[in-house]
């Protein structure tokens, strides 16, 4: 499959981006929670949809087209449209009154990239996005095979109120290290934990014990992949207090989710703009 830059910007119309909910709040609820402690991921990257290929073949998921891109010579470019158009959207959600957390996942060339720090506070100055409301996940994956200069850069942007996430915690095998090395805000509990938990109890004391250290470390940490009600609740027991997953919402065109979250916030009270 050919990948050209300009073609992939082009084919990205608003009408295939997806955006998914996740909750944030006291207990898991099948809802979202209070002005600007809820956030949305944009699904350019794992787990939604995003035409790369032509236009008759509709949308690929990220697991098809993600191992391709990682790799290739546009990652960097794609890498940097992607963060300006999350912001983007981030910002317009910012200054309409409805603050969310925007998640942007990041390739390993990105990091490696000199402009990287520069390319990141000038898609939140162009989109008048406050630093809090980005957050940048890495993976063991984006990290490993980069070196200790990619430290600094992220750094400076977790100094200046951008989070830094670590996605699909708990699959690889240098995690621990990373923890450490790396100014995390956030741990991401790999969905494969939480798929079988209310079968499974060594998945369960893997998630518990994963919610402890995230608390011992100040980290917030949110449960990927919830799908049931029965996760929910062993989530909610084991003190999880933020998850994601389709129990919330399947991902969804950014008109449709930015009418959800109107309601949701605008039943609590509407928020001043940013």
């Amino acid at each position: 499959m050919p990948l050209d830059a300009q073609r992939a910007r082009r084919r990205a119309a608003p009408s295939c981006r997806r955006y998914p909910p996740r909750l944030h709040g006291p207990g898991i609820r099948a809802s979202l929670s209070a002005a600007g402690r809820s956030g949305d991921r944009p699904y350019y990257r794992r787990g939604g949809s995003h035409p790369l290929a032509p236009s008759e073949k509709g949308l690929l998921s990220p697991a098809v087209f993600l191992p391709v891109l990682e790799i290739s010579s546009i990652a960097v470019d794609v890498g940097r449209w992607i963060l300006d158009t999350a912001c983007a959207f981030a910002g317009e959600l910012a200054t309409s009154g409805y603050p969310v957390r925007m998640g942007v996942n990041l390739f390993a060339a990105q990091l490696r990239d000199q402009a990287f720090t520069a390319d990141v506070l000038s898609a939140l100055a162009r989109n008048r996005l406050p630093a809090h409301l980005l957050e940048l996940e890495i993976t063991e994956t984006t990290v490993l095979g980069v070196d200790a200069d990619t430290l600094q850069p992220l750094q400076a942007l977790r100094a200046g109120g951008v989070g830094i996430a670590f996605d699909d915690y708990g699959t690889g095998f240098a995690s621990l290290s990373l923890l450490k090395k790396y100014p995390l805000t956030r741990l991401k509990i790999d969905r494969e934990f939480v798929r079988d938990i209310e079968k499974d109890p060594d998945d369960a004391a893997i998630v518990e014990a994963v919610l402890a250290m995230g608390r011992s470390l100040r980290l917030e940490v949110i449960a990927e992949g919830m799908e049931t009600q029965a996760q929910a609740d062993i989530l909610k027991q084991l003190r999880c207090s933020e998850a994601q997953g389709y129990l919330f919402g399947k991902p969804m065109p950014a008109d449709e989710f930015r009418s959800r979250i109107a309601r949701k916030l605008d039943a609590r009270a509407r928020v001043a703009p940013v």
